[in-house]
């Protein structure tokens, strides 16, 4: 029994290295182009506005302090002189911004689910010769080990699908 313990869970340990891996690649890469329409958008925004402020806001943009950057709009709106471009801009600015926001809690679970299973695969290995005395314990082991990967599995499904259905 002590064999079975050991082939499975460090196959899960691996196997979870590697998907966290791929996922926090394909989820970067996401974030990557996700950043640059927020860019975009901020740079057609500072356009609708007197040149007087663009080197400040597109410092802002850049430096990714984008709270800061929709109160100087805000502050400036009225001096616009296109008020419906504006309004239209900072709309897509802030659902690319809220898109955004929502990623990230999802990203931190996955991650942490992964960890905590990885953590756990590899503590399971350390006792496995104590634990593969008793077969209920093993069977257990082996119940608990399966669900959290059920688990880990369903925030990586969740994450790609909302980072998939973001990106349309």
């Amino acid at each position: 029994m002590d064999t079975a313990l050991y082939y499975t869970f460090s196959t899960i340990s691996q196997t979870l290295a590697g998907a966290i891996a791929l996922l926090g690649a394909f989820v970067l890469y996401r974030f990557q182009i996700h950043k640059e329409k927020i860019r975009e958008i901020g740079i057609a925004v500072n356009r609708t506005f007197a040149m007087a402020h663009w080197g400040i806001w597109d410092s802002l943009i850049e430096t990714g302090q984008y709270d800061l950057l929709i109160q100087q709009w805000e502050s400036k709106k009225d001096s616009s002189h296109s008020k419906g471009a504006f309004e239209k801009h900072l709309k897509r600015f802030r659902h690319e911004m809220q898109l955004r926001s929502k990623l990230i809690p999802k990203l931190k679970t996955a991650l942490w689910l992964t960890i905590l299973i990885i953590i756990y695969s590899v503590l399971i290995l350390i006792l496995t010769p104590f634990i593969s005395c008793s077969k209920l314990l093993t069977y257990g082991i082996f119940l608990i080990g399966f669900i959290s990967l059920l688990f880990c599995f369903w925030s990586y499904y969740r994450l790609i699908v909302a980072t998939i259905l973001e990106s349309e």
